[in-house]
């Protein structure tokens, strides 16, 4: 086809350039039966390999019944207190709740992460804080190393980067994509809405308790889901009609070409076939970039409609996953395609779904794959002013290979460089060990 790109290593796992229609479902991951429940075990009890093998890879959920064992690890820098006095100043964006409660695509209110917090503990139960996304200004032209951190590292996380494994050793070479915190209030219990997300989740409940419905990605045609399903992967990662083509670890045909564009231009400078010379580097660095102060200002809060307004897991660079974006009269926008017109409930009353429900306690952790539908009833302990988690979002993986659980090096390659940005910001370099080698 005249239309294909040549050649390139970024082309050789199920990347649909040149696009007839797809198969509907090929999912090959772990399908609960009626009688299954969720496994349970103790991060002691898995080293990062078997985590990987038993779990990640099958695609198969799993509680874990303490927090990480990483000596970066403590709870207590999630506190209230820690979290206002060392990230209060820190401009967020917090969801209303709807009428059946978060999830709706009510317009976000800005504030700082102080301000939330003590509306939390004066017992307001219509503020949620979820995922904090970037909306670049239109004139701000990034790499994708520079939009990758911007994404990576979002407020109000970035203000106490150093108080948490960036990549944690359970999790092994799985490539961070998003980390986020997760405050709320609720007395009777709040729903987030029945979605998936398409990253595979570590989500690290430290306050509160979550009561989870899940579904696995193969009963995505139960789901009266907003956007229309174009593919189902092999590892659950689904597509949607009208969004970018990806491939099956999410990574999107524009962002694999600007990279490979990029990687061209620097061979032919480094082999003498370029324009420059030594004096024409590029500095990494954020001081100076005036797109790059556009974006932070954006980040920052300063810029209107500065952030995503949508759902638990956004989409990678360039990635496009809601259908429509133009706000109504009330500022409320089209649910992403990804969320559910049904509830968890309905879905369960379904003779051909394949549920999981369980409770998530304060000190456990859950590990939920790509793709899986879930709906979320956030509780706050009886003596507790919220709800809080802490997780993270990892590109879902295309091999059964432990070390090597990606098709080539693209992800790790823009995480990489996202930490030196990162360090530019502040000195997290010791927090990563030698992934800088």
């Amino acid at each position: 086809n005249d239309h294909c790109p040549p050649p390139h290593p970024y082309h050789e796992v199920k990347l649909y350039w040149c696009m007839s229609k797809p198969p509907s479902c090929s999912y090959k991951g772990f399908v609960p039966s009626s009688t299954t429940d969720i496994d349970r075990v103790s991060p002691s009890e898995l080293s990062p390999e078997q985590f990987f093998t038993q779990y990640v890879s099958q695609r198969k959920p799993v509680i874990f019944t303490s927090h990480l064992l990483d000596k970066q690890w403590d709870s207590s820098n999630m506190s209230l207190d820690s979290l206002e006095k060392n990230a209060g100043e820190s401009p967020v964006t917090v969801e209303p709740k709807g009428d059946a409660g978060f999830g709706s695509g009510k317009k976000r209110l800005k504030m700082n992460l102080s301000e939330l917090i003590q509306k939390l503990r004066l017992k307001e139960e219509s503020l949620y804080l979820t995922t904090q996304y970037p909306d670049l200004p239109p004139s701000a032209v990034l790499s994708p190393d520079e939009e990758y951190f911007l994404n990576l590292l979002p407020h109000p996380l970035r203000s106490i980067q150093d108080r948490f494994p960036p990549r944690p050793e359970l999790l092994g070479n799985l490539v961070p994509q998003q980390y986020n915190v997760w405050l709320g209030r609720s007395s009777n219990g709040t729903s987030s809405g029945l979605h998936h997300d398409f990253h595979d989740n570590l989500y690290v409940l430290v306050e509160g308790a979550k009561t989870f419905t899940l579904f696995p990605p193969s009963d995505f045609d139960l789901m009266e889901l907003s956007g229309t399903v174009s593919t189902v992967f092999d590892n659950g990662l689904i597509s949607y009609e009208g969004g970018d083509v990806v491939r099956e670890d999410g990574a999107s045909e524009d962002v694999l070409m600007e990279v490979m564009m990029n990687e061209e231009e620097a061979r032919l400078k480094n082999s003498g076939g370029g324009d420059g010379g030594e004096g024409d580097d590029e500095d990494n660095s954020w001081s100076g970039d005036e797109d790059l102060d556009a974006a932070l200002d954006a980040f920052d809060g300063e810029d209107d409609g500065a952030f995503d307004d949508f759902g638990e897991d956004g989409a990678d660079v360039g990635e496009d996953n809601v259908v429509g974006d133009v706000e109504g009269e009330d500022g409320q926008k089209p649910l992403p395609s990804s969320f559910s017109l049904s509830s968890g409930e309905a879905v369960l009353q379904k003779e051909a779904s394949h549920p999981l429900k369980f409770t998530l306690k304060k000190g456990e952790m859950l590990y939920l794959p790509a793709s899986w539908f879930h709906e979320v009833v956030s509780s706050s302990s009886e003596n507790s002013s919220h709800h809080l988690a802490f997780n993270y979002w990892v590109h879902p993986p295309t091999t059964p290979n432990f070390a090597q659980p990606y098709p080539d090096d693209f992800w790790l390659n823009l995480y990489k460089q996202s930490l030196k940005l990162a360090s530019s910001d502040k000195d997290v370099k010791e927090a990563h060990g030698d992934e800088e080698g």
